[in-house]
């Protein structure tokens, strides 16, 4: 049990990053500030339901462990850590072309 709960933790904080960085990117192309080239591929919006299903099973499997999860993750949100974490993580597939 103490496997499963770690490797979803994993999981749990990749797709946190990684849909925290696309809602930055959306922000940042409705605002003007990015260009619609700068969006990531549109698969990637199949990770935020892949992000809920395993916070549900979190929460299933151990209920006051996943909310310490999705306490630290709000943390980590409100400090912009997953939003580096995720650009991090998404650099290989970022437009490498300069936008002109």
């Amino acid at each position: 049990m103490e496997n499963s709960l770690i490797a979803l933790t994993i999981v749990f904080g990749l797709t946190s990053a990684i849909t925290r960085f696309d809602i930055s990117v959306s922000r940042g192309i409705r605002g003007g500030e990015l260009s619609a080239r700068d969006a990531l591929p549109r698969w990637f919006a199949l990770l935020y339901y892949i992000h809920w299903g395993v916070g549900l099973t979190l929460l299933v499997l151990n209920w006051r462990y996943a909310l310490f999860v999705f306490a630290v993750k709000c943390l980590l949100s409100f400090f912009g850590i997953l939003a580096v974490a995720g650009s991090i993580v998404m650099l290989p597939f970022l437009n490498k072309k300069p936008s002109v």
